[in-house]
């Protein structure tokens, strides 16, 4: 479900660099992710994914990710382990 990690209240890389970007957006944001499940609203949900796109916390988040794949693929401990590399690729 998307939004399932706001309406869990978890502390993931997009909440973290969100507020990194975004300060003064940090108190509205924790106060969404304390609530209960049950009482985070669909439009709380779609307003916070919104600000995380629009902040640059989501390209932020992908592009670290994607460095640090290459970073992975490129190091040289990784082919003596010849089954973890072919899980990864």
């Amino acid at each position: 479900m998307i939004g399932s990690d706001i309406a869990e209240g978890k502390i993931s890389a997009l909440v973290v660099e969100h507020g990194r970007l975004r300060p003064q957006d940090k108190e509205q944001m924790l106060h969404i992710l304390r609530l209960p499940r049950e009482e985070t609203t669909k439009k709380q949900i779609e307003d916070l994914s919104l600000s995380f796109l629009r902040s640059g916390a989501l390209d932020a988040v992908l592009e670290t990710i994607v460095s640090l794949a290459q970073q992975l693929f490129q190091d040289p401990l990784l082919s003596q382990y010849p089954k973890i590399h072919q899980m990864i690729l």
